[in-house]
């Protein structure tokens, strides 16, 4: 993933594309492509820019995802062999991936990923999300937020329940209590042992499913879970 503003030199740029070549994924945005050619980006970039606050990930078998957050303004582009990962509500690209050799180079319309309030958008977040999920073999499915430790014995999997919990400026909290959310964590290069819930000190019980163990919990609003997995190979 690259950082900073850079002016690519031709030894760069041929690192990268090499890199992509080989199987690996090349993360950048609109403020950090100068000089880079069309066919290792997979679009052509226009003059224009335009402003957004919402959009919508086109990834196949996801959830429909919340994606609104503050405006932010995006370069106009125009796919030349990429495919568009997050679009515009009325479809104008802001993520795409261009495959190249056997990986990929996935570009951001949004230069440094930043909305007009410089600060991180939500579709920023979740393009994060699809590029790290295959960082770790943990794999957590269900709407929680989540923190990835690695033990002497396996992982510390950290949840977060950001649904139900209202906090005015004023006043207490409003709690949703039927906000509750399920988890399920699984492994994909190995499999579970067992599972210890560290809040409660509860174990909790693994399951087989197409070859495929995990474990599966419940969240109240607001609430935090700490999963801790023995892993066996």
């Amino acid at each position: 993933m690259v950082g900073g503003h850079i002016d690519w030199s031709t030894q760069w740029i041929q690192r990268l594309t090499d890199y992509a070549k080989a199987g690996g994924t090349v993360v950048l945005n609109a403020a950090q492509v100068k000089g880079l050619p069309e066919q290792l980006l997979g679009v052509h970039l226009a003059e224009a820019t335009a402003e957004a606050h919402n959009a919508r990930c086109l990834s196949s078998g996801e959830a429909p995802q919340d994606l609104s957050g503050q405006i932010f303004r995006y370069q106009k582009i125009d796919l030349k062999g990429a495919e568009a990962l997050i679009t515009t509500i009325p479809g104008e690209p802001l993520v795409t991936v261009n495959r190249v050799g056997k990986g990929a180079v996935v570009f951001s319309a949004l230069p440094d990923l930043l909305g007009e309030d410089e600060r991180i958008t939500p579709l920023a977040a979740h393009l994060l999300a699809h590029v790290f999920a295959d960082a770790t073999p943990i794999k957590v499915r269900g709407d929680v937020e989540y923190l990835i430790n690695r033990s002497d014995t396996g992982w510390i999997v950290t949840l977060f329940n950001n649904n139900g919990v209202l906090k005015p400026q004023q006043g207490l909290a409003q709690v949703d209590r039927s906000a509750y959310v399920t988890a399920t964590i699984s492994l994909r290069s190995s499999q579970i042992h067992n599972a210890v819930e560290w809040v409660s000190g509860k174990p909790l019980e693994v399951r087989n499913q197409n070859g495929e163990n995990k474990v599966t919990l419940g969240i109240p609003p607001g609430g935090v879970s700490i999963v801790e997995l023995s892993s066996r190979n």
